[in-house]
């Protein structure tokens, strides 16, 4: 990830802890909910809807998005 950048994991959830001099900053994975909509991270279990979102325009071909091809969006999700 970078030399201030690292990616554990703690009681079973991924977290990134950042390091800038003596600030250690710890982000976790966090769910969002409101009256009418959810916005939580992406999951395994995302990929049949994600896949379909994403073909309609082919997403990975616009230069402005940061969404991998459908071959990709497997092991780009369990990266996250």
């Amino acid at each position: 990830m970078g030399q201030f950048c690292r990616r554990q994991l703690l009681q079973g959830k991924v977290i990134f802890i950042f390091n800038f001099t003596n600030y250690v900053l710890i982000i976790e994975p966090t769910t969002l909910v409101g009256r009418y909509i959810i916005l939580r991270p992406p999951s395994i279990e995302d990929i049949n809807g994600l896949s379909i979102a994403a073909r309609d325009g082919e997403i990975w071909n616009n230069r402005f998005s940061q969404f991998p091809n459908l071959n990709e969006i497997e092991k780009y999700i369990q990266e996250m």
